[in-house]
C-alpha cells in the first residue's frame, strides 16, 4: 500500500497441528516424503536484503523432557543425541511425512541432525545480522501492546501501544523461554515489546517513524473513506491529522478497522459492519455514544472499558455472552434485541435508564427513591415504593424530582466470584497439557484426589478416605472410602471407580494415541479392591518418602459408569472418549462444571453434595482477561480477583485503594545461580563463599522485582513447613525467618538502613580469599595472591566467567559494573549465550572444552522435596554427558561422596506418612550444607501479590495455598 514500506520476507511454514503427548516420538510415518519451500516474496520496487547481512529465522522450543535428535527424518533413522525441555533451535529445513512435521536443527556447533516436530513448538521470527545494524528494520503492530524497560514481563510501564504504530527496531533477542523481543525507541525511550503479532518492514530513511507517529490503516477501502470525509489527499496519514476528530460514521465492511485507535478524541462512534472489534476501538477512552449494529460483538466485557458511555445500541448485533460489567455508572440509554434482555441483569446501573425491547421480558425489578414516572408497563405489585415489571413493549425511566435518584436493580440474584485467568487449553480432565490456568479448574471440580494438601504443605489423606494403612514394608497402600460419595451427574463413587481411573491412567498406549501421558504405570504394580468393604489396595514397585504426592495427590477420580456407557455408545476406547470430552469435566468436588466459553470464561457453581465444608461462595466465573484490561477491571470492581502479580507500579496503587485487599507471599522457588563445584578456582569452598559476598542480591531483586521479593540463603522456600519449628508455623510464606533459618550464613551484610553494604561485603569476601590463599594442600595450592595485587589462580588474576541468557544483560552488567569489580580483587567476566549453549554447559552436554563457573537459571519446587533426584552423585557424568546434577555437587568439604549421597539417601527413604520429623531433620543438614558449600545461590524469590475485592473476607493465600484452595474457606461481606 505504501511504496516506502516492503515486507521483508514472509517466512511460511505448512504445519499440522499436533497435541502434545508424553512419549518421545510416534512409528506411525510413511516412506512419502513432501518438501516445504520456503518462499520469500519481495515488492519489485525495492531491492531484497542481502541474506548474509539481514535474514529470518523461524526458532522452535522442545517439549518433552528429553527428544532424540535423529540422524534422517524416520523413527528408523540413528539417533544422534538428545535434546531437552526448554531448549531453543532455529529451523533449518523442514519436512513433512504423511502430515507430520520433522524439523532440521543444529543441536551443536556444525552438528546438525532432525527432530520429531509434533513435539516441539514454533516461537516465531527472529533476525541475525553479521553486526549490530538494524537501521532498516521497522516493526508494525498487529494487536495492543505494552512496552518493557527489560524483556522481562516483569518491569511493565504504563503506556499501551496500539495496533497499527510503527516503530524502527534497534536489536532483538531471544529469552530463556524461548520468547522474542524487538528493541525499540518509543519517544525516545529504549523499551522492548515482545515480537508476537508484529510485522517487520523495512523502510527508506527519508521518513523517520521515531519522530512522527504514522496512522497505518491495513484495510484500504477504510483508508479511503478517511481520506474522503476529512479531505487528506497526501502520502502518510499523520496522528496529528486525526486525533481533535469527535464522531465518526462508518458504513460496510472492512478486513481490518486497524487505525482507529489514534482517533483518541472521538465521543460519538457509529459503525454499520460486520467487521468490528471492540479491541479496535480500547484506547477510545472518551466516546460517550456508541453504536454498533449488524456486527458480531465476541468479547463484551470490553464494552466495560467505556466507562464514560452515555448512550450504548447494538440493535442486531450478535452478542455471544454478555458478562457481568460494572462501572457503566453513566449509562442512561442502551438498545439492544430483546433476547439480550436477561443479560442485561448483569449490568450494574445506577443512572436514569431508557430501553426499548419488542416483547416480553424477564421479571425486572426497580425500586424508586423518588417520584418517577413510569410508562408502558404491567405492575404485578402494587406497593407503590417497589414495582415489578414483567410485560412490556417498551418502557421509560426518568426522574421527575431529584436527579440521578433512581436505582434500576436487574436482577443480580447470586453474587459471583470473578477471577482473572490467562487463556485455558481446555484440558479439564488431567493427563494431556499441564496448564495451571486449566489446573486451577480441575482444583475446583475435583478437589482432591486419594490424598490431598493443608494449608502447611503437608500431604495428608483426603475427605474421601475414611481410613488408610500401610504395610510394614510400605509396599501396600489400603484406602477404606467413605460411603454417599456422588458425582456432580449424580453417579456414586466408589472403589471400582477408583480402579478404573488407575488403570485408565496405566495404559500408557491407549492414553498417548490421544495424545496423552502419565507415569503412574511407574510406581504401581497391582490393584485389588473389595467393594463390599469399599476398599482399595494398591501394590506399589517401589517406596520412598515421596510416594503419596507421586502416587495418590491430584490423582482426579474419574465416573466410571459415565466413561463407559459413552465410550460403548460412542465406538471410542475409554480415553478417546475422555479426551473428546476434556472440556466438560464430571467431578465431586466443591464446585460442579457449568460453562465454558472458549477463551472466553469458565463458570462454576456451588456444590451442595460436596463431601467437605460447603463453600460460601455460590458461583465462580474465572475469565480470560487481557493485561491491559484487567487492571481497570480490578479497580472498577469487574473483577475481583487477579492473583500473582509482580507489577510494581499496580502493587502500589492497590495498596492505596481502600477497595482492595491484598495477600502478599514468596514464590515457592526463584532464580538461581548455579555454582559448577568442580571447576577451577570454584572446587575451594572458601572461593564459592567470597563470590556469594562479593554478588550483590539485593540489586538484582531492586532492578528486576523493584524491591518485591527476597535473596535466600540455600534452595529452600518460604513456604516449606520443614523451615519451621512447631511453634513458627505462622511464619510460613512470610519475610520472617524461623529459628533455624536464622542459623545459616547470611550472604548479604546489610548496613543500618537495611541495604547491601559494598564495603563490609567486599571485605568479607577478600577474608575468605585470604583464608584459602593461607592453604597448600590439595587444589589450595592453585590460589595465591591478595586484594591488593590481585588474587590468582594458577598465576593469572583469578576470573569467575558468569554465563546468562540475552535477557539478564543489562542486570548483570549493573551488578557487576567496571567500578565494583575493580575493587574486588578478582575479575568477573560475564557473557551472553543462546539458551541451549548455555544448557549444554550448565550440564556438560556439549563437546566444547570447560571455560564457565556459573550459570543463571531458575528453580522451582515441588510440594514434597526429593534432593536426591537433584544432588546425587550418581547424576554427575563426564564432561560430553548430560548431568542432571546440575552444580556437580559431592559434599564439598562438608562431606565426601559417599557420606552426601547416604545423606540424601536416609531423606529419600524416610517414612512418606510417618516420617515426616526424621525427614525434617535430615532435610535440614542438607539445607545447611547447601548453604555453606553453596552449589547453588538463590538470587531473589518473587513476592507475589493476590490483589482482590475488600468484600471478600476470610481469604487467606500463600504459594501453596492458591486461590482456588483458599476460596473454599472464603465469604462475601
Amino acid at each position: 500500500m505504501k511504496k516506502w514500506l516492503v515486507l521483508l520476507l514472509l517466512l511460511t511454514c505448512l504445519l499440522v497441528g499436533c497435541e502434545n503427548v508424553g512419549s518421545i516420538e510416534s512409528t506411525d510415518v510413511s516412506n512419502e516424503v513432501e518438501t516445504l519451500d520456503v518462499e520469500s516474496d519481495v515488492e519489485d520496487d525495492v531491492k531484497a536484503p542481502v541474506v548474509n547481512r539481514i535474514e529470518l529465522l523461524q526458532k522452535i522450543r522442545i517439549l518433552p523432557e528429553r527428544l532424540n535428535v535423529r540422524e534422517d527424518y524416520s523413527v528408523d533413522s540413528d539417533v544422534l543425541t538428545k535434546v531437552h525441555k526448554g531448549a531453543v533451535y532455529d529451523i533449518y529445513q523442514t519436512q513433512l511425512i504423511d502430515n507430520k512435521v520433522w524439523y532440521k536443527i543444529c543441536y551443536d556447533k556444525d552438528k546438525f541432525g532432525w527432530i520429531a516436530g509434533w513435539y516441539a513448538t514454533e516461537l516465531g521470527k527472529i533476525f541475525e545480522t553479521d553486526g549490530n545494524d538494524f537501521d532498516d528494520l521497522v516493526v508494525k503492530l498487529n494487536e495492543i501492546k505494552s512496552p518493557y524497560r527489560l524483556p522481562d514481563n516483569k518491569s511493565k510501564i504504563e503506556t499501551v501501544l496500539g495496533v497499527g504504530e510503527m516503530f524502527e527496531v534497534y536489536d532483538n533477542v531471544i529469552d530463556e523461554e524461548g520468547v522474542i523481543w524487538y528493541k525499540i525507541n518509543r519517544n525516545h525511550i529504549m523499551n522492548w515489546i515482545k515480537a508476537e503479532n508484529t510485522e517487520v518492514f523495512l523502510s527508506n530513511k527519508d521518513y523517520h517513524i521515531a519522530d512522527d507517529s504514522l496512522v497505518v490503516f491495513e484495510d484500504s477501502e477504510l483508508e479511503s473513506i478517511i481520506r474522503d470525509t476529512f479531505d487528506i489527499d497526501y502520502d502518510f496519514i499523520r496522528y496529528r491529522d486525526v486525533k481533535d476528530i469527535e464522531s465518526l460514521v462508518l458504513n460496510g465492511n472492512f478486513t481490518s478497522l486497524s487505525g482507529l485507535e489514534y482517533f483518541t478524541s472521538l465521543r460519538s462512534f457509529e459503525c454499520n459492519t460486520e467487521s468490528i472489534k471492540l479491541f479496535d476501538l480500547i484506547k477510545l477512552n472518551d466516546l460517550e455514544s456508541l453504536k454498533l449494529r449488524n456486527t458480531v460483538i465476541e468479547d463484551f466485557e470490553l464494552i466495560g472499558h467505556f466507562s464514560r458511555l452515555k448512550r450504548l445500541d447494538l440493535i442486531g448485533s450478535d452478542i455471544e455472552t454478555i458478562y457481568p460489567v460494572r462501572n457503566l455508572k453513566r449509562l442512561s440509554e442502551i438498545s439492544v434485541d430483546e433476547k439480550y434482555m436477561e443479560g442485561l441483569n448483569n449490568l450494574m446501573l445506577t443512572q436514569n435508564f431508557t430501553t426499548t425491547v419488542n416483547i416480553d421480558v424477564p421479571e425486572i425489578t426497580i425500586e424508586f427513591d423518588s417520584d418517577v414516572e413510569v410508562a408502558n408497563y404491567t405492575v404485578t405489585d402494587p406497593d407503590q415504593e417497589t414495582a415489578v415489571i414483567t410485560s412490556v413493549t417498551s418502557f421509560e425511566l426518568s426522574n421527575s424530582n431529584l436527579n440521578d435518584s433512581v436505582t434500576i436493580t436487574l436482577n443480580e440474584g447470586v453474587r459471583p466470584l470473578v477471577v482473572t485467568s490467562a487463556d485455558f487449553n481446555g484440558d479439564f480432565y488431567a493427563g494431556w497439557t499441564n496448564s495451571s490456568y486449566d489446573e486451577n479448574i480441575r482444583q475446583l471440580v475435583w478437589g482432591f484426589g486419594l490424598m490431598t494438601d493443608n494449608y502447611y504443605g503437608e500431604i495428608i489423606d483426603s475427605p474421601m478416605v475414611e481410613k488408610k494403612t500401610i504395610s510394614a514394608d510400605k509396599s501396600v497402600w489400603t484406602f477404606k472410602i467413605k460411603d454417599g460419595i456422588k458425582f456432580h451427574n449424580g453417579e456414586p463413587l466408589d472403589v471400582s471407580d477408583i480402579k478404573f481411573t488407575y488403570e485408565f491412567y496405566m495404559d500408557k498406549n491407549a492414553l498417548s494415541q490421544t495424545g496423552g501421558s502419565s507415569r503412574i504405570s511407574d510406581y504401581i504394580e497391582s490393584i485389588d479392591i473389595d467393594e463390599n468393604q469399599n476398599t482399595i489396595s494398591f501394590k506399589l514397585k517401589n517406596v520412598n518418602y515421596t510416594t503419596d504426592a507421586s502416587v495418590f495427590y491430584e490423582t482426579w477420580i474419574l465416573p466410571e459408569d459415565t466413561i463407559t456407557n459413552g465410550a460403548n455408545s460412542t465406538n471410542q476406547t475409554y480415553q478417546e472418549y475422555v479426551k473428546s470430552n476434556v472440556s466438560s469435566p464430571i467431578g465431586y468436588g466443591p464446585y460442579i462444571f457449568d460453562e465454558y466459553k472458549e477463551s472466553q470464561y469458565v463458570r462454576l457453581k456451588v456444590n451442595p453434595d460436596y463431601i467437605g465444608k460447603t463453600p460460601a461462595i455460590e458461583e465462580i466465573i474465572v475469565k480470560v482477561t487481557r493485561y491491559e484490561n484487567e487492571i481497570d477491571q480490578l479497580f472498577n470492581g469487574d473483577i475481583d480477583l487477579m492473583g500473582r502479580t509482580v507489577d510494581a507500579d499496580l502493587i502500589r496503587k492497590a495498596k492505596t485503594n481502600n477497595d482492595l485487599k491484598i495477600n502478599n507471599y514468596f514464590r515457592h522457588g526463584g532464580g538461581t545461580m548455579i555454582l559448577h563445584t568442580d571447576y577451577e578456582a570454584f572446587v575451594l569452598k572458601e572461593v564459592r563463599q567470597a563470590f556469594a559476598f562479593a554478588f550483590n542480591r539485593p540489586k538484582v531483586v531492586d532492578l528486576f522485582l523493584n524491591s518485591y521479593g527476597i535473596s535466600p540463603q540455600a534452595p529452600y522456600s518460604k513456604n516449606q513447613w520443614m523451615m519451621y519449628d512447631e511453634d513458627e508455623m505462622d511464619l510460613l510464606g512470610t519475610e520472617t525467618n524461623g529459628r533455624f533459618e536464622e542459623s545459616l550464613t547470611e550472604y548479604d551484610i546489610l548496613d543500618a538502613n537495611g541495604n547491601f553494604d559494598e564495603t563490609a561485603n567486599i571485605l568479607k569476601a577478600q577474608e575468605l580469599l585470604d583464608v584459602a590463599v593461607a592453604r597448600t594442600d590439595g587444589d589450595y595450592k592453585y590460589l595465591t595472591g591478595d586484594k591488593t595485587t590481585g588474587y590468582l589462580w594458577k598465576g593469572e588474576l583469578l576470573d569467575i566467567k558468569i554465563v546468562y541468557t540475552a535477557f539478564w544483560t543489562d542486570t548483570y552488567h549493573e551488578v557487576f559494573n567496571d567500578d565494583y569489580i575493580s575493587k574486588l580483587g578478582f575479575n568477573v567476566s560475564l557473557l551472553g549465550l543462546d539458551w541451549p549453549v548455555m544448557y549444554g554447559h550448565w550440564t556438560g552436554n556439549t563437546s566444547e572444552d570447560r571455560k564457565y563457573h556459573a550459570y543463571v537459571g531458575g528453580m522451582g519446587y515441588s510440594i514434597k522435596s526429593n534432593p536426591r533426584s537433584t544432588y546425587s552423585t550418581d547424576q554427575i557424568k563426564s564432561w560430553g554427558q548430560p548431568s542432571d546434577n546440575g552444580s556437580r555437587f559431592s559434599g564439598g568439604s562438608s562431606y565426601t561422596p559417599d557420606e552426601w549421597d547416604q545423606l540424601l539417601l536416609d531423606i529419600e527413604n524416610c517414612h512418606p506418612v510417618t516420617g515426616n520429623d526424621k525427614y525434617k531433620r535430615l532435610w535440614r543438614e542438607y539445607i545447611k550444607a547447601c548453604n555453606e558449600e553453596v552449589p547453588v545461590l538463590p538470587v531473589y524469590s518473587n513476592n507475589y501479590h493476590d490483589i482482590y475485592n475488600a468484600d471478600l473476607e476470610n481469604f487467606e493465600t500463600h504459594a501453596l495455598w492458591s486461590w482456588p484452595r483458599a476460596v473454599l474457606d472464603a465469604n462475601w461481606k
